[in-house]
């Protein structure tokens, strides 16, 4: 502790104190290692700190689901801040491992702006949502009112239904979370012409869909999703490390040759193992999907002159 008050005054003496608490907020939004780091050092870098350790959380294991929704809904031991409730502070979720807590997660954190799930856990919220409707729930309608919009990442679509499209085309209202959605990003994916039911998501401005199968994915399916007159960004993910040399080569020459008519189709590389590692940086406030892919289409000019 002497230490890290020595450190403290040290960065008073050279800095003004408001300069040193930007830095260290900076650093925490960028790194959980420096975030947890900065919490255990001192009360007051921990106060710092604290807030931003549950902005952007990662599940890969079931037994960590399970314990999730009692973390978020209780102060931590030793916390600087009084009454510090995790919930409020969580943005951005990657939900893994199915798990039936999946619904208290999302209930409990209101200011989720980025969401990564399994298609199963994405289904159980909007099945839970779809009979809370029916007065079948325990999950008012309400608790989906508090949300703001946010973007949504399945991880794998497994099932041509996993849109849950049936759920708006009933005579009762569709589960809410559907108009929430504004951006969507599929991690790896079926046939287009069969997985790919998502007109009934109105509000979706930007989709990224994978290209890594070409024996099942025609790419001139794609076009059908520009039927959506919210739809300004359509990227294509070119899996580099499921395809070959030549079907990658192809891929870039759709893209080029669809831009001649279509401006809001974009393409860019990835490998499919760099999911998450991409859907952390985006939540982070890093280089995001869209960006990317806006850079990178720009980029093709270079080797296409007739682009």
């Amino acid at each position: 502790m002497d230490a890290a008050n020595s450190l403290h005054d040290n960065f008073e003496a050279t800095l003004p104190p408001e300069i040193v608490d930007h830095i260290f907020r900076y650093a925490c939004v960028l790194s959980t290692s420096f975030c947890l780091a900065l919490s255990q050092s001192s009360v007051w870098t921990r106060e710092i700190a604290i807030p931003y350790l549950y902005s952007t959380i990662v599940v890969t294991k079931k037994h960590t689901a399970m314990l999730l929704p009692a973390v978020l809904r209780h102060t931590p031991i030793n916390s600087p801040i009084p009454n510090f409730l995790p919930q409020t502070h969580v943005r951005s979720i990657w939900l893994e491992p199915m798990s039936d807590k999946t619904l208290h997660i999302y209930r409990s954190c209101d200011s989720l702006c980025n969401l990564a799930l399994s298609q199963d856990n994405f289904n159980w919220i909007v099945f839970i949502l779809y009979a809370s409707s029916l007065r079948l729930s325990v999950l008012p309608q309400q608790t989906n009112g508090r949300k703001q919009d946010f973007h949504l990442l399945i991880i794998t679509v497994k099932s041509e239904n996993w849109s849950n499209a049936v759920y708006a085309k009933g005579r009762k209202p569709p589960p809410s979370i559907f108009n929430k959605i504004t951006h969507l990003r599929i991690g790896q994916i079926g046939s287009y012409s069969t997985h790919l039911d998502i007109a009934h998501l109105t509000r979706l401005s930007h989709i990224a869909i994978p290209f890594h199968d070409p024996q099942k994915q025609v790419l001139n399916d794609l076009l059908g999703l520009l039927d959506m007159t919210s739809v300004t960004v359509l990227v294509v993910v070119i899996l580099t490390d499921q395809l070959s040399e030549s079907e990658i080569q192809e891929s870039l020459e759709w893209i080029v040759e669809q831009r001649r008519l279509e401006r809001t189709i974009y393409g860019v590389l990835s490998k499919s193992e760099d999911l998450r590692k991409e859907w952390e940086e985006e939540a982070r406030n890093g280089t995001n999907i869209w960006d990317r892919a806006v850079r990178y289409t720009e980029s093709l000019s270079i080797e296409y002159a007739s682009f």
